[in-house]
């Protein structure tokens, strides 16, 4: 049995709720979008504040093995992999990205107490830090490119944070893509 509905409430119906979960999901989203584009706020002249960055390592999944030995050898590839891209200096925020991707799994296989690469915790250190790098000049370039009413450049940024998301999908990405979709709309 329906009930009745009070003087001047409003019932809700399938429809009305149909129609308020997009909206209120693109909201979600366009904050998403907000908090990570925005510039972060300054505390002042005498503060130096790191930019407000994901942490996209925190989202990286290890790779699942079977027993000490197999994740040992799942880390000797995965940092063998990083090292082969490191042979070409890669400049790019991609490639930066997949090889400290690729050492966070090395690290994240390797049985507790494992010494079979001792040298991992200093590359992965450097190349989370040389990610995270490029990864603050993308933005800072973005809001660069913003201030000025650039919008190729800002384009251009978008599309480089981008071919993160192409290779993994980050939580950060549903945001660069509404971003990167209401610039295309600007053209």
């Amino acid at each position: 049995a329906a009930k009745p509905v009070a003087s001047g409430a409003v019932a809700s119906s399938p429809a009305w709720l149909r129609l308020l979960l997009p909206a209120a999901a693109f909201a979600v989203l366009g904050g998403a979008a907000y908090v990570w584009i925005a510039p972060s706020s300054g505390g002042g002249d005498t503060q130096v504040e790191r930019p407000n960055l994901p942490d996209v390592f925190a989202e990286i999944r290890p790779i699942e093995c079977a027993d000490p030995t197999a994740c040992t050898k799942v880390a000797q590839e995965q940092y063998q992999g990083a090292m082969a891209l490191l042979e070409h200096e890669p400049e790019d925020l991609l490639s930066k990205y997949k090889i400290a991707r690729s050492l966070h799994r090395a690290k994240l296989a390797l049985p507790p107490g494992a010494t079979a690469l001792p040298e991992l915790a200093s590359y992965y250190d450097q190349a989370r830090q040389s990610f995270e790098t490029s990864l603050a000049d993308v933005r800072f370039r973005y809001h660069r490119a913003k201030e000025r009413d650039d919008l190729t450049e800002q384009l251009s940024t978008i599309e480089n944070i981008r071919s993160i998301c192409k290779e993994e999908q980050l939580s950060f990405c549903i945001a660069i893509e509404l971003t990167y979709q209401k610039l295309r709309e600007q053209q």
